[in-house]
């Protein structure tokens, strides 16, 4: 089973990605051991 991120932590996984977008999405996630699935799902959740 994965680890479970709290919302501040998911918070400032998006931030620090948003601050440097030239890296890959897939790379990121894989660097901080996310799905990319999950991590796309956080980031909707963010917008809303």
């Amino acid at each position: 089973m994965g680890k479970h991120y709290n919302p501040l932590q998911k918070e400032f996984l998006i931030l620090q990605y948003r601050k440097n977008m030239q890296i890959k999405l897939s790379d990121f996630c894989k660097a901080n051991n996310i799905s990319d699935s999950a991590f796309r799902k956080w980031m909707v959740q963010y917008e809303e």
